[in-house]
This record gives structure tokens, sequence and C-alpha cells, in this order.
């Protein structure tokens, strides 16, 4: 995990960066990548998946932004925001940041500007990943009430503030004076040409806004029977330390994450852990349309019968409609978006 006081920078499509300029960021104190996935409901950023892949080589924590050209739409700001985490799934684990770049084609609201915001970052949130409002102050003052953004996503800002004259960092007589005064920021962006790289600098001054270890079980409510989602492979983890950890034994694990080595397990694997409960049963019931499951990588078929894609697996939908059923160990079937199937209760989370 970053520290505070680290370092990192940002990139796009305008800054491609090889995996041997990446170890050179790297060896100069960078600590931490954030590269932009997409803009509006159709810009792929084609360096995405290259910079991360790279920034994840040489060690960096990784994470990445969507350029918002919602202005005051709510619902586009939703489609924005799918449109993004579907993307980042690829290659950011769940858990990780996603920030909304919002710099350009602010509506004369305030008030839409904001509740579009928001919303953008309750479905980030909402999809398992740790939303972020990134911006420049004389922008947010002019067009965003940032105090509502942080009474809901408080230490959630990413702010710019630095003189436009394309200089190292280094080179600019009292840098502190260009610090974005404002509350909730957690991580302050202070060049543009950081270390002469001609790439975005950062500095993380307050904790990082992702958490990849272990996501807390869901209380269940009457009837229901809990469940614990995912573990983030540690150094000096082994299976069979890890299922003790959570109640169960390390071939159930090795089973439910299809690994054909148990002993093969690699620091920032992500792996599903088996749920509790009497018989140790998946969750049966109580879905709702409208709240967004992951299908999980053990799911085999579809309620219908017909084998489940490996490329369906693993992902976050929203539930389009609810069935009752009696198969297997559930009483529901789903309707998910995106993949216009039908999955047993069982299968999701």
């Amino acid at each position: 995990m970053v520290k505070i006081k680290a370092y990192g920078i940002d990139l796009s499509n305008h800054n491609q960066v090889s995996l041997g300029q990446m170890r050179k960021l790297y060896q100069e104190g960078a600590r931490f990548m954030i590269a932009k996935i997409s803009e509006g409901t159709s810009y792929v950023d084609p360096l995405f998946i290259q910079h991360v892949k790279n920034a994840k080589a040489v060690g960096m924590q990784v994470a990445g932004y969507h350029f918002a050209r919602f202005a005051g739409d709510e619902k586009r700001a939703v489609k924005e925001a799918d449109f993004a985490v579907n993307l980042a799934q690829r290659t950011l684990a769940s858990g990780a940041l996603i920030a909304c770049d919002y710099e350009l084609d602010a509506s004369s609201s305030r008030r839409a500007n904001t509740v579009a915001i928001k919303t953008f970052m309750r479905v980030v949130k909402n999809r398992g990943y740790a939303p972020m409002y990134y911006s420049y102050k004389p922008y947010t003052d002019s067009h965003v009430d940032l105090a509502s953004i942080l009474k809901e996503f408080p230490k959630a800002v990413w702010m710019a503030g630095y003189p436009l004259a394309n200089r190292p960092a280094y080179q600019v007589d009292n840098l502190f004076k260009w610090f974005p005064s404002a509350p909730g920021i957690q991580i302050w962006q202070y060049t543009d040409n950081w270390h002469g790289y001609h790439v975005d600098g950062n500095v993380l001054i307050g904790d990082w806004p992702v958490t990849e270890s272990v996501v807390k079980p869901v209380k269940a409510k009457a009837g229901q029977l809990s469940c614990t989602a995912t573990y983030t492979v540690r150094p000096g983890d082994t299976l069979t330390e890890i299922a003790k950890r959570f109640g169960s034994d390390w071939q159930r694990l090795a089973d439910l994450n299809g690994l054909m080595n148990p002993n093969l397990i690699k620091v920032g694997q992500v792996l599903t852990l088996p749920c509790h409960g009497k018989q140790d049963m998946r969750r049966r019931d109580g879905f709702k349309v409208g709240q967004w499951v992951r299908l999980q990588p053990y799911a085999q078929r579809w309620q219908t019968g017909q084998q489940i894609p490996a490329f369906a697996k693993n992902k976050t939908y929203r539930i389009l409609q609810v069935k009752p059923v009696n198969q297997s160990m559930s009483r529901q079937a789903l309707l998910l978006a995106g993949v216009m199937s039908w999955a047993l209760a069982q299968d999701v989370q």
C-alpha cells in the first residue's frame, strides 16, 4: 500500500511511457500511477492497459480516471460511470481507485453539476471501486459544491494546483504557494513536468483511497446467510493459512478458485472465499431489481441450463429482473444487464 508523502504520476494517451521509462520513473521515486481509462461514453484511452501493465510490472500502485463529459446530466453520469468501470475491470482489481476528472463542460447549475458528480461516484462505489473527485480549485469553486461531495465521500479529493510553466517542480520558487487549499484533499497534483519527464506529478498527502485486502462480510438479513467476498494475497501468505483464517480448508479454496497448483499463489492475486453459514451454503435470496452483483468465478451454468462463458464470470452486473425459482440452493433467478442471461442467486454476491 502506498504511504503518505509518496510521489506518483498520472498518464494518458498524451504520455506514451514504455516499460523501461516506467522503471526509470519508479527509480526516481514514483510509487503510484493513475492512468486515463476513458472519456464520455465512447472514447477509450488506447494506452490505458499498457500503462497499467507497465506500472504493475515495476511495482507501482495502479489506479484510473475517467474524463467526464456529463456536465450536469445525472443520467449521462450513470452511463459514463458504467462505461469507465466496464473498461477498468479488464485490468484494475476490485477496490482500486477510479477518479472522476471534472474540468470541462460544466453546466450553469452548481447543484446539477454536483448531483451528477456524486451520481458518478456512487456508481463507481457500488460496483466495487474507490471513487475520487479530480479537478482544479478555481474550476471547482465556480461550478461544484465540494462540501456536498465531501459529506458523502469524505477524503475523496484529488486536486491540481501548479504554475503552467512546463518547468520541473524543483525549479519553481515557493512551490507550496500553489497548494490548492481545500478540505478533503488526499492527492495533490503539483506539476505537469515531474522530474523533467513531461508527465504530471502528484504527492499523496492523505490516505490512499484503495482497500484491496479483505472485503468485510455482508451482515445477513433475517433468513439470509452471511458471505465473505474476496481476499487479496499478501507477502508471506499460503493457501493453507488463508483457508484457516476464514474457517475453511485449502482444498476447498483451491477448488473454488480453479487453482491447479495450490502452492502457486501470487502477491496481489484476488481469491474468492467460501461463504459461511449453516452447512456453509451461499445466500439463496433477498436480491432486488437495480442491485449490483458480481457473478462468481465458480459459476457453471445459467438458470436456463446453458454453460456460462468464461468472459462473463467475475464481473459485476445490474439486476434487471428477479423471478422465483427452486433450483439447487437458489430461490431466485436474476436477469443480468450486459449479458441478458438468468443467473442463479447462489452464483452471485
